[in-house]
């Protein structure tokens, strides 16, 4: 059965798709990342996973059309506030984010580099539209999808990510005496040399406890806790919120404007008073 990360741009996706990688390594399954369905070369998604024989699919910017379309499966689907993404967005195009596969980028980073931040944002808040699109292509209730908000899954990392591993069918709860660990050193070893996990049932809760450890927001960031900022880091802050620093009363009154509806899609907000607090 093929298993599916579902992300955007901006949403956590290297955080999950880092975390992803590593479960595949310990129990033999063969990661791969699509960022765009246009990187395909024409070729659909649902047909790139049959003709690879794809067992792990992280889709990095989904779009529900294309996740329809695919064989049989189950996965999880990551949202951020919008508001947030164009924050983190913005600080990354200006700074950090890599050109070598996305060459659209440098024009547009020299763009926001001309500009104030007040004036960049706005031109952040633009940028998004497809994104933003994709987001709202999806459905309250997607059969076999499990839906997550990011700000929950960075608020009860651990067992948000139990509970995603579990609706995989990737998760291993059986109590681990002296005897089980010494087997399950075995599988590791099988899986990194052979790529296979020799039939077994998923990655221990230890394991994947420790795998999310590995990839706290502390040790990505070079030690910063979350809620320090580094602008200039890929790992800019690790707070949800942050729009509320950044955005004055035109870029409430743009973003509202463009795409209020995708706030109240995912339960950011009820109604429209954040415009004016």
């Amino acid at each position: 059965m093929l298993r599916c990360y579902f992300g955007h741009h901006k949403c956590g996706s290297t955080w999950i798709e880092a975390i992803c990688g590593d479960v595949c390594v310990e129990t033999g399954h063969r990661l791969e990342i699509v960022f765009r369905q246009q990187d395909l070369g024409g070729e659909r998604l649902a047909a790139h996973v049959r003709r690879t024989g794809t067992e792990f699919l992280a889709y990095a910017n989904a779009g529900y059309d294309e996740v329809a379309a695919l064989p049989s499966f189950k996965g999880f689907h990551v949202v951020r506030d919008p508001r947030d993404v164009v924050v983190s967005a913005y600080f990354s195009h200006l700074h950090s984010h890599p050109t070598r596969d996305w060459p659209e980028l440098v024009d547009y980073r020299k763009r926001l580099q001309s500009c104030d931040q007040h004036a960049g944002l706005l031109l952040e808040i633009d940028f998004r539209a497809e994104q933003f699109d994709e987001m709202m292509s999806w459905p309250d209730e997607a059969p076999n999808v499990l839906q997550l908000r990011y700000e929950d899954l960075i608020a009860s990392e651990y067992k948000s990510f139990v509970s995603v591993f579990r609706h995989l069918e990737l998760l291993d709860e059986r109590h681990f005496d002296l005897k089980a660990r010494a087997a399950n050193m075995l599988h590791r070893f099988a899986a990194r040399v052979g790529g296979r996990s020799l039939g077994r049932r998923g990655v221990p809760v230890e394991r994947l406890l420790g795998i999310v450890w590995e990839h706290d927001f502390e040790k990505k960031s070079g030690g910063r806790k979350a809620g320090e900022e580094d602008v200039r880091s890929h790992f800019r802050k690790g707070q949800a919120g942050d729009w509320i620093h950044y955005f004055q009363p035109e870029h409430r009154q743009r973003f509202h404007e463009r795409y209020a509806p995708l706030l109240r899609k995912y339960g950011y907000e009820r109604d429209d008073r954040w415009v004016e607090d």
